[in-house]
């Protein structure tokens, strides 16, 4: 894989038993659970500041890698350690079948993490198969997460308040833009409605050579690569018909170079520098 990019793959190996599926983006559409999973893997307990303040949990002191775990244990069902409860075989059997079970499987080429559990073995958290074999620790959690967020175009949200009183007035104005959506009946655009707006814009862009049936064949990372890149190629034009205008109100000398340059160079270079960096320290050959 030395020489390919993401653009080229179907998946992205992060260890030998654990490599992240880049489906299409119309395997993306139908997949149930994949938006849950890669949100498990992303979200931050910044993103969640106001429940963790209702639990007592400082959302300042809990790792990236904390919050994940938390959230793993609680989302996937054990049906192993259900069958051990003292309640009676139809009780399990009627509560498994009303149980949601997370398809890990939709996003990942690993073991089913239906089965697998959380170790805590000197202290130290870690995600194994039910044969004891370690899957997941904080690192390849660093990894798999980095990766996610550049297939599936993630940012992640980060505040890092300087001291009590200014993590006070974070919480403070957190929890009144939740309050005033509660009461406008505000419902949060659906992560579906983003990307059918993303879809009908692209398929919409003049030179775009794909349609509503053909976009539905390339990979998810590569759509989200066509959207950054359209939107860059529009700030450049819009740029230069500014500068052109005779108005004197953008001065190119003044800008920087990368937004005088639409071609997009960066995703490239962050990627080669991981995948470098992933050679280097870990002696993949690719």
């Amino acid at each position: 894989m030395a020489n390919q990019s993401l653009l080229d793959l179907k998946t992205f190996k992060i260890r030998d038993w654990i490599s992240i599926k880049i489906p299409t983006l119309g395997e993306y559409r139908k997949l149930k659970n994949i938006s849950e999973l890669v949100n498990m893997f992303t979200t931050t307990p910044s993103a969640h500041m106001i429940e963790l303040d209702d639990m007592g949990i400082d959302f300042t002191q809990i790792s990236d890698y904390e919050f994940f775990l938390k959230l793993f244990d609680t989302a996937f069902v054990k049906p192993q350690v259900l069958m051990t409860c003292d309640i009676s075989d139809d009780d399990k059997i009627n509560l498994l079948s009303t149980l949601q079970i997370i398809d890990s499987n939709e996003l990942f080429d690993c073991v089913d993490f239906n089965s697998c559990y959380i170790d805590n073995e000197n202290g130290l958290k870690t995600i194994k198969d039910i044969e004891g074999n370690q899957i997941i620790d904080e690192f390849i959690y660093m990894q798999i997460s980095s990766a996610l967020c550049e297939i599936f175009n993630v940012k992640k949200y980060k505040r890092k308040p300087g001291n009590n009183t200014a993590k006070e007035y974070i919480l403070e104005r957190e929890r009144e833009k939740a309050e005033i959506a509660k009461r406008r009946n505000k419902q949060l655009q659906m992560s579906d409605d983003i990307l059918d707006g993303e879809i009908v814009a692209l398929v919409c862009h003049p030179g775009f050579p794909y349609d509503f049936d053909s976009i539905n064949n390339i990979s998810i990372y590569n759509f989200y690569t066509c959207v950054k890149q359209v939107i860059k190629k529009d700030q450049y034009d819009k740029l230069v018909t500014g500068a052109y205008s005779g108005f004197g109100t953008v001065k190119l000398d003044k800008l920087p170079e990368d937004k005088l340059n639409w071609l997009s160079w960066s995703s490239t270079a962050r990627l080669e520098s991981f995948l470098f960096f992933r050679r280097k320290n870990y002696g993949y050959s690719d």
